[in-house]
């Protein structure tokens, strides 16, 4: 991982709140890319983190989403 930081900002497609996530501008470009999972490109980043550069949506809308599913 570089010393180097960048950060992108992320607006939830569910809720329309902006946030900016701290990245490693290398690893970032691998995922980017596509020639690295997000888990490895960008290991230092929660699941929550991760899935909003995934999919657009934040970690408290997805977890109302898809809480339910958690029950089976």
């Amino acid at each position: 991982m570089s010393k180097t930081k960048m950060y992108v900002e992320v607006t939830c497609r569910v809720c329309g709140k902006t946030h900016k996530i701290d990245v490693d501008p290398v690893g970032f470009k691998k995922f980017e890319e596509g020639t690295m999972p997000i888990q490895y490109a960008l290991p230092g980043l929660t699941p929550g983190q991760r899935e909003m550069l995934l999919s657009q949506i934040c970690e408290e809308c997805f977890d109302k989403r898809f809480r339910d599913e958690d029950d089976y």
